[in-house]
């Protein structure tokens, strides 16, 4: 699985790629859920093609923001979605997956990775409320 700059960028490479949407979820389960990922296949969060789940994966973030803001006031709240200051990556990557089976769809992949790998110092100590898509 690859990592960019972008919450929305990245790769699965598998020998053989996963046709349906439950062929995803069990190798997800298989695969990240054992090594401490959680994972989410939005309801909703489908599309014919690429623009049209970028647009999703848009409104999501947006909605997760609003649940989980980043600052009140003028104080800084640390949630596994990112900081700014310090400096921290998001918890919750976005991934856009293909579906070929039975039409080709495009769904919106929304991984969480342990809080204790890439969480900064200052979220692990404030943040308590485990994991956001559990």
């Amino acid at each position: 699985m690859g990592y960019r700059a972008t919450r929305c960028a990245g790769a699965f490479q598998w020998g053989k790629a996963p046709k349906t949407l439950e062929e995803w979820k069990e190798r997800i389960r298989r695969l990240l859920c054992p090594a401490g990922f959680f994972f989410d296949f939005p309801q909703g969060a489908s599309a014919r093609d690429w623009w049209g789940l970028l647009k999703k994966a848009e409104d999501y973030l947006k909605d997760l923001r609003k649940r989980y803001p980043a600052r009140i006031g003028n104080r800084d709240l640390p949630t596994p979605l990112g900081l700014d200051n310090p400096k921290q990556r998001s918890a919750l990557p976005l991934r856009p997956i293909q579906v070929a089976f039975p039409q080709k769809e495009f769904h919106l992949l929304v991984l969480e990775a342990p809080h204790k790998r890439v969480l900064g110092e200052n979220t692990l100590k404030e943040w308590k409320s485990g994991s956001i898509l559990s």
